[in-house]
């Protein structure tokens, strides 16, 4: 079951999933709303979609303001989105893949029609950082891009030197913008603004 709010009656409004019942949605690496749509990472645990490694296979669903229309986006092969965002009105789908240098990987999905996905940029965070290898404790997060530029936040590091970074794709340049201190291990979400109109009789 979903459960969907509308500001118009301000009512909740249970109805059942129309993207199968094994569909399972990752709450911790946010959501888009484009082009009156909700996007989410979400995985189907029905066993027939395993790779060939035995890894589960994600996808990207959607659902409609109506909620009339539900989608269910393969993700591509051999890539796990562990983020997704919205840039100049496309839908991006990112990976750090720790394992190989600390590999930034950007996809975005230009065909929409299709659901063809298309790899736009990669980057490896040790060499920008000129480092050989990560130190122990040493990850890195997408936190989020930016609606209007090939710019990429992250954060990361040691888990005691965690940092806030932008990352722009023109330039090739990793920025540090400042310290996390304490806040290096919360779950960083940006800040967008709504500037849609209350109703008329909103308290």
């Amino acid at each position: 079951m979903v459960e969907v709010y509308t500001s118009d009656t301000r009512k909740w409004t249970s109805m059942p999933s129309g993207w199968g019942e094994w569909i399972r949605v990752f709450g911790g690496e946010g959501y888009v709303f484009l082009n009156d749509t909700l996007h989410f990472i979400a995985y189907d645990s029905e066993e027939d979609t395993f790779d060939s490694d035995g890894v589960t296979t994600r996808s990207i669903v959607t659902i409609d303001t109506s909620g009339n229309t539900w989608r269910k986006i393969p993700q591509p092969p051999k890539v796990d989105f562990t983020f997704i965002g919205q840039s100049l009105g496309c839908l991006y789908g990112m990976q750090i893949d720790h394992g190989n240098g600390c590999l930034l990987s950007v996809w975005a999905l230009e065909n929409y029609a299709s659901g063809q996905w298309t790899l736009k940029h990669t980057a490896s965070i040790l060499e920008l950082l000129e480092r050989p290898c990560l130190e122990h404790g040493e990850h890195y997060t997408l936190v989020a891009i930016h609606p209007e530029q090939n710019l990429i936040f992250l954060s990361g590091g040691v888990e005691s030197e965690q940092t806030l970074m932008s990352y722009d794709m023109d330039t090739q340049k990793l920025h540090s913008i400042c310290t996390l201190g304490d806040y290096g291990m919360v779950n960083l979400q940006p800040y967008v603004p709504c500037f849609a109109e209350r109703p008329s009789d909103a308290q």
